[in-house]
C-alpha cells in the first residue's frame, strides 16, 4: 500500500496497472503529439495552471479484464520540489465509447471538509480531461471491447 504524503489513508499502489503501451510512429504520432500540447495548453489556461514541459505522452490499451487500480499521479517523494513537479494531470481519449465497455475514469475528490464524491467520467474519442496530479482516480475495468487513450503530464523544473 501507498500513503499519500500527510494521509494515514492508503490507496492502491500501481502494481494495480494492468494495462498495455502502445507505440504510434511517424506523421501520425507528429500530429498526435502536436495535438496534445495544444489541448495541455488549453486545460492549463482554462485550469490556471503554469508549467514548462509536457512529459512523455503514453498511449495505453485497456482489453478485456484489464483496469488501472487507484493512484495519484503526484510524485510521492520527501523532496518539496519533485511533489510539486507535476502540475496538470491530462487523459485525452482516443476510442469511440462504442469500441468498449467498462473503462471509465473515474476521480475522487472533496467538495467540503469531510465531504467526499466520486465521479465517473464517460469520455467519448476527441474527449480530453485536465487535473490536479493529487486527485485520486482510477480507470474501471474493461467488460469488452477495447479503450485506447493517451496521457500526459504537464510539469516544471523537469
Amino acid at each position: 500500500m501507498v500513503f499519500p504524503p500527510g494521509s494515514t489513508e492508503p490507496i492502491e499502489d500501481r502494481s494495480r496497472r494492468h494495462t498495455d503501451d502502445v507505440r504510434v510512429s511517424g506523421t501520425d504520432a507528429d500530429e498526435l503529439t502536436e495535438a496534445i500540447h495544444r489541448s495541455i495548453a488549453e486545460a492549463a489556461a482554462a485550469l490556471a495552471v503554469d508549467y514548462d514541459v509536457v512529459t512523455r505522452i503514453q498511449i495505453l490499451r485497456y482489453g478485456i479484464g484489464q483496469f488501472y487500480g487507484w493512484h495519484r499521479d503526484a510524485i510521492v517523494s520527501q523532496d518539496v520540489a519533485k511533489l510539486a513537479a507535476r502540475r496538470l494531470s491530462y487523459v485525452l481519449m482516443l476510442s469511440a465509447r462504442s469500441a468498449y465497455a467498462g473503462g471509465e475514469l473515474e476521480l475522487e475528490g472533496s467538495l467540503d471538509p469531510g465531504i467526499t464524491a466520486r465521479w465517473r467520467v464517460p469520455l467519448r474519442a476527441g474527449d480530453a480531461i485536465g487535473f490536479v496530479p493529487q486527485t485520486l482516480h482510477r480507470v474501471v475495468e474493461v467488460t469488452s471491447g477495447q479503450r485506447i487513450s493517451a496521457v500526459a503530464w504537464a510539469s516544471v523544473g523537469n
